[in-house]
């Protein structure tokens, strides 16, 4: 298998390999359908389970079993290609989409954790490959719309403490200190800057290609790749906090924009203006 695509054989191999025959729906996600693949890309596949649970065992040979927060995730190899199955039940889904109707405001936000802004990015983003019905009815009931906004928000926040700590600790020249915590920002300010745009960067290592990806795309991005690598790797440790809150100014301001032509985006925008 090679490319965006899953050929109807290579699914239903797969979906009896997988345990995926008795999901609800089966959806491609990941790189191949977000435009940020390359050579050797994992094939991802997500499968929706409601009655019955999740597979217990599988029978594709070698399989390993990785059990998250959200689900579990089955990681196997076929003609030399990754395959990474992840499995969550429709409860876990309505349980984590239930988080995203908390206002976010100055009184009550939310925080969401890598896997789970990850999984909703996956049921609003993926490509479905069967259950197209069962799917189109969870989707209008989820209020993924959403989820941008609340990324943001997350990363937001966790770019502005961290940014906070790290300027005590340059302060107690904790130099070893610094440094890791900066790492966090980087990837938080990059976060934030990618939800303004709808597109979740659940991991550090989606940085690069999904940044470079939106520059193209949009000449007027808030946190570039080279923000990101400056606030990271800078050599001038003074310059790394004012670069990160630089960028930090450049979000508030392009949340303002983002709030003038979209009403889900208003009660961010008030909320880090200070606005009543």
């Amino acid at each position: 298998m090679s490319g965006v695509g899953v050929r109807p054989a290579d699914l239903g191999e797969l979906s009896d390999a997988f345990g995926l025959a008795k999901a609800e729906a089966v959806l491609l996600v990941g790189s191949r359908i977000d435009g940020t693949d390359y050579a050797g890309s994992d094939l991802d596949l997500l499968g929706i389970y409601s009655d019955g649970g999740l597979p217990q065992t599988v029978t594709h040979p070698g399989a390993v079993r990785i059990t998250t927060s959200v689900g579990d995730n089955w990681i196997g190899t076929r003609a030399a290609e990754e395959i990474n199955v992840e499995t969550v039940h429709v409860d876990t889904v309505s349980r984590l989409a239930g988080l995203l109707a908390c206002p976010l405001d100055r009184s009550r936000s939310v925080a969401l954790q890598p896997y789970e802004a990850r999984l909703l990015y996956r049921l609003r983003t993926g490509r479905v490959l069967t259950g197209v019905p069962y799917m189109a009815a969870l989707r209008a009931r989820l209020r993924l719309d959403r989820l941008p906004p609340a990324c943001f928000v997350t990363n937001y926040a966790i770019a502005a403490s961290n940014l906070g700590h790290a300027e005590i600790r340059l302060r107690q020249g904790d130099v070893a200190g610094f440094a890791p915590v900066m790492a966090a920002v980087g990837h938080a300010l990059a976060a934030a800057g990618a939800a303004l745009y709808d597109v979740v960067i659940p991991a550090m290592k989606k940085d690069g290609p999904v940044l470079r990806k939106l520059a193209a795309e949009h000449p007027d991005l808030p946190v570039t790749l080279d923000d990101v690598v400056s606030t990271i790797a800078g050599t001038d440790n003074e310059e790394r906090v004012t670069h990160a809150r630089t960028a930090l100014r450049r979000l508030r301001h392009a949340v303002t924009v983002r709030a003038e032509t979209d009403r889900g985006w208003r009660d961010v925008a008030r909320a880090l203006t200070n606005e009543p």
